[in-house]
């Protein structure tokens, strides 16, 4: 029991806190005046701000503090800070939040009494800064008011959709854009999934354009949207118009129209277009599926004549519809043949599956048993867990059944509390010791009182800031500041050149990676897991990095106390809600797919309307938090769903409730996954197959992007359980 909890807290206890420790006095002075500012006794703050000398490492956070507290007392001394601080940070390493925001109150300071300073400020700004939609608002209402026309500022951000757009909703509109203009804003519109605008837009449009390019660009607009909203047949007649045969001929398929997806995918055949592989697979299944299974083989053998480039997908399609039909002989012939060029796991397993089937050793010749440990032992993801569980059932032991039921995961429910406190501390389980951080410690002191401060958004901008500074002159080490990546393609790490090595030590290392690969702890303590996630991903594909990132950092318990509750509450395997989420967002709370999925669990917000209303909410089965306070608001405000469900806390636990309902519903742990990415009511109709197993399932489910999901999904589960070492036999000590 103790063990587990050790193992659970690691990912919010790198460090045992010792970085932020270190911090000492100085955030308890930041803190006090902080509480100051809130309880509005300016003085008090400044007083406890005067000559903190042990916050030096922060100096710019004290400057900007401290004008805070003088804005009420003497807007000129604030003024002066303000100034000081942009100076300051000229010279040295400071917060881009924190300057960004002492610029814009100097700017409004300077509109008091110096209104074309301010202005001409204000435009520097705005040049430097473009994705600041609030100072480029407030420029355009300065220019205004002078008499100045502020249209193309306007324009540029409706087109970008900026959140402030209501409040210029009376100085343009859809009828001022270009066609360029108007396009990209519908692309924008639907990247934010805000489908019935760019919809509504699109049809009055329609009825003006007179280009006919024009009009099939925009009828394929029209026709996307349809596809996304999943209305099919809509989105047919719109790729029929705009001559968009590939999506026509998927539309078709989805919405059951077989006759007209043959059509097309005989046109695109004739054409030698490679994109319809996959659909006249797909249409093939269909043909399978009516029971004729020779006219399915013969449609796919011709198709592998027109495409041998393909050859490998068709052939794996001819070797699977052998499979379904029974026809045994003939799917071994095919597999084998697959085997022999391309030697994956995915044809071993399912070699071993049919020489199950008749009775007979694989061709090896070695015992069938032997052949799925070997295959196990690969560590090829999907098909060695499969493998596993064949095993196991071959051997007559009690199936761990992560494949093959539904996994809710009692053991260890029974056995897992959320009291972390107490371990905390742990010295037995930690990632990185406080030797690892020696070299860095003033800097790393710095992040430490930005932590303790509560300061994460100021703390993630800044290490986002200092990972691109670090290797800005080793071009193909240069890492993007809003998602961490890191190219192996460089021979030489790339040198520490870079104005924060004032707060480095005489005996740091010149190694970036280093430096990139000790700073993930603040972004998992910032809660910026996909962050850290996705740095440690890049990383690890280093050769000389990959011995020393520990699974933990790619497969993180996030929001430890949060999960095991929300676990305990709809008795969920907290692990496979992990894999959900790894799997849907890659750990991210404000991921949106192009479907309109939102959040760390990916809820469509129709979805979310259903569960919340369809449910009665008892103190038994309810989070006081979430139900209590998030949710009455949600109901009442339909405007801010969308919003809402950004919020982890919300969406997890609307994550856990939906996929506690598609276990109750389909009994099997794969199906309430397949249902999870699909929705029900394909997974019920490709249920009508009869499927004896839950690995055919799998294998047979006609959308690519599901069947993938379901494999990836069952995959990281195995991964979790397996890293973090839960399991039976252990799950007690």
């Amino acid at each position: 029991m103790k063990r587990i909890l050790q193992i659970l807290v690691i990912t919010i206890s790198f460090l045992g806190i010792n970085a932020v420790s270190a911090s000492g006095d100085c955030s308890e002075k930041l803190e006090l005046s902080r509480q100051y500012l809130q309880s509005l006794e300016f003085q008090k703050a400044i007083d406890t701000l005067k000559d903190p000398e042990d916050c030096a490492i922060v100096s710019d956070l004290v400057l900007f503090m401290k004008a805070e507290a003088l804005m009420a007392l003497s807007p000129e001394d604030a003024r002066k800070n303000y100034e000081k601080l942009i100076q300051t940070c000229e010279l040295q390493p400071c917060s881009p939040l924190l300057v960004r925001r002492a610029r814009i109150a100097l700017i409004e300071l300077l509109l008091l009494d110096d209104r074309n300073r301010a202005i001409k400020e204000l435009e520097r700004y705005v040049e430097k800064y473009p994705f600041d939609d609030y100072s480029s608002y407030l420029l355009a209402y300065l220019k205004e008011q002078d008499g100045l026309d502020a249209s193309s500022i306007y324009k540029r951000l409706f087109i970008k959709n900026s959140n402030l757009s209501p409040l210029f909703k009376d100085k343009i509109d859809y009828s001022m854009l270009g066609s360029e203009e108007f396009e990209e804003k519908l692309k924008g519109l639907l990247k934010l999934v805000r489908y019935d605008e760019a919809e509504l837009a699109i049809k009055k449009r329609l009825e003006e354009e007179k280009n006919p390019l024009r009009i099939e660009s925009l009828r394929r607009f029209l026709g996307t949207i349809y596809f996304k909203k999943k209305r099919y047949r809509e989105a047919a007649e719109e790729f029929l118009l705009s001559k968009e045969y590939y999506m026509l001929g998927l539309s078709y398929l989805r919405s059951g129209n077989d006759e007209g997806a043959k059509k097309v995918i005989d046109r695109l055949i004739k054409a030698k277009d490679r994109r319809v592989v996959p659909l006249a697979i797909a249409f093939a299944r269909t043909i399978r599926d009516r029971g004729n299974f020779g006219d399915a083989i013969n449609y796919l053998e011709g198709l592998l004549r027109y495409f041998p480039f393909d050859s490998e997908q068709i052939q794996w399609a001819i070797a699977w519809t052998y499979y379904r039909i029974g026809n045994y002989e003939e799917a071994k012939k095919q597999l084998m043949e697959l085997q022999k060029k391309y030697k994956k796991p995915r044809y071993d397993y399912w070699l071993l599956r049919i020489a199950e089937v008749i009775n007979q050793k694989p061709e090896t010749g070695e015992d069938i048993s032997l052949s799925y440990r070997r295959l196990m032992d690969q560590d090829s993801g999907f098909y060695s867990l499969l493998a596993r569980q064949r095993l196991e059932k071959l051997e007559g032991r009690e199936v761990k059944e992560d494949v093959s039921a539904g996994a809710s995961g009692p053991l260890i429910l029974q056995n897992i509390t959320t009291s972390f406190e107490d371990q905390r501390h742990s010295e037995n389980r930690q990632i990185f010791s406080q030797e690892d951080f020696k070299s860095y410690k003033p800097l790393f002191r710095r992040f430490s009182i930005f932590l303790k401060l509560g300061l994460r958004e100021e703390l993630t901008e800044e290490i986002a800031a200092l990972m691109k500074d670090c290797i800005k002159e080793a071009p193909p080490w240069e890492l993007p500041v809003t998602l961490p990546e890191i190219s192996s393609n460089s021979e030489k790490p790339g040198p520490l050149r870079t104005s924060y090595s004032l707060y480095f030590s005489n005996y740091e290392t010149n190694d970036c990676k280093e430096i990139i690969r000790d700073i993930g702890f603040f972004f998992y303590s910032a809660g910026q897991y996909y962050r850290a996630v996705s740095l440690y991903s890049k990383l690890k594909t280093l050769p000389e990095m990959q011995g020393r990132i520990d699974d933990r950092l790619l497969y993180p318990f996030i929001y430890p106390e949060l999960l095991l509750n929300v676990s305990r509450l709809y008795s969920i395997d907290p692990y496979l809600i992990l894999s959900i989420i790894r799997e849907e967002s890659r750990y991210n709370p404000e991921a949106i797919s192009p479907a309109g999925a939102i959040g760390l669990m990916q809820i469509m917000p129709y979805t979310a309307e259903r569960l919340i209303r369809a449910t009665s909410f008892n103190h038994q089965e309810r989070s006081q938090k979430v139900f209590n306070a998030s949710w009455p608001q949600y109901l009442q405000n339909h405007s801010n769903n969308f919003q809402r469900l950004y919020d982890p806390e919300l969406n997890i636990h609307l994550g856990a409730l939906y996929f506690k309902r598609l276990l109750e519903q389909y009994k099997e742990t794969p199906l309430a996954i397949a249902a999870y990415n699909a929705g029900e009511r394909a997974v019920d109709s490709w249920l009508r197959n009869n499927y004896s197993s839950m690995d055919e399932f799998i294998e047979d489910i006609p959308y690519g992007e599901t069947m993938n999901y379901v494999k990836r999904v069952l995959t990281t589960y195995e991964k979790y359980l397996r890293i973090y070492r839960v399991s039976e036999s252990n799950i007690n000590r």
